[in-house]
């Protein structure tokens, strides 16, 4: 005869096939779940609860923290900006003047020649180019097949375009012309604010009107313009310092003794440049 082993539900207590409990004396009552017997066994069950319940929702709690510190990132990056003070460390300037003289040049090109022109020479002569010349449309047989919808007749015919390329020939114009021509260049530099141009000796000077073969004049050449900022902040530019280029109207309004403002973002990055 088979016996039937039940655990009490109020002490745990296990029994042979008794209508109570031989320990406490409780009716027979089969238990649907088996709670754990002690106390380490329940802590353990606990423990594993809790650890399956972080795991999964600890994963979520962090991409919601990645995902909102992204967002803070890009916001402080791109957004917010800041108003930083710089000053002028050093000026640079370098710019030239150029001598030229009113010259006669032989000059030449194709197809035409500029009015002011002079003693001029023309040849006819091969450009090394070429041009497709269309001779007319002639018909042509060929061979066709089918698709799997339709249906050809073979053999067909179409148009096919005759042609051939010929040389290009053109007036080749060999001239003379009166024009101003560079002589030479004198450029100067320096560190401060105060540019100039080199003082240039002229042997026969223009002064107006029509020139003259053999007039010289000379043409002062805008150059570059810089400045170099520092600013007490060494994540802007490189150490603090940072360079920039002007137009020499705006270059010239800037002073050492002055402070500028600059905005940047929390990366560094310059948004706006100094003005004068």
């Amino acid at each position: 005869m088979e016996v039937t082993a039940w655990d009490c539900r109020y002490c745990g207590g296990a029994n042979k096939d008794t209508p109570k409990c031989v320990h406490c004396g409780a009716p027979k009552v089969v238990k649907i779940y088996q709670e754990p017997r002690d106390t380490e066994e329940c802590l353990s069950l606990v423990q594993k609860i809790k650890s399956f319940s972080w795991k999964k929702h600890g994963y979520i709690v962090e991409l919601v923290a990645g995902f909102l510190f992204l967002v803070l990132f890009l916001w402080l990056s791109l957004f917010k900006t800041y108003e930083k003070l710089v000053t002028i460390e050093q000026f640079s300037w370098e710019q030239s003047a150029v001598l030229e003289e009113y010259t006669a040049v032989r000059e030449s090109s194709w197809s035409s020649y500029p009015p002011e022109a002079y003693d001029i020479d023309v040849d006819y002569r091969n450009t090394g180019k070429d041009a497709k010349v269309i001779d007319g449309l002639t018909t042509e047989t060929y061979e066709c097949g089918s698709t799997e919808t339709e249906d050809y007749s073979c053999p067909q015919t179409r148009q096919v375009e005759l042609y051939h390329y010929e040389d290009i020939w053109d007036n080749y114009y060999t001239y003379t012309i009166n024009k101003w021509v560079l002589v030479e260049e004198y450029p100067t530099s320096g560190t401060d604010h105060s540019p100039f141009f080199a003082e240039v000796e002229i042997s026969n000077t223009y002064v107006s009107g029509i020139p003259i073969l053999g007039q010289q004049r000379t043409i002062e050449v805008p150059g570059k313009y810089q400045i170099l900022f520092k600013t007490n902040n060494k994540g802007i530019g490189e150490e603090g310092y940072f360079e920039r280029d002007y137009p020499y109207t705006e270059w010239s309004q800037f002073s050492e003794d002055e402070v500028y403002t600059i905005t940047v973002n929390a990366l560094y990055n310059i948004l706006s440049e100094p003005e004068p």
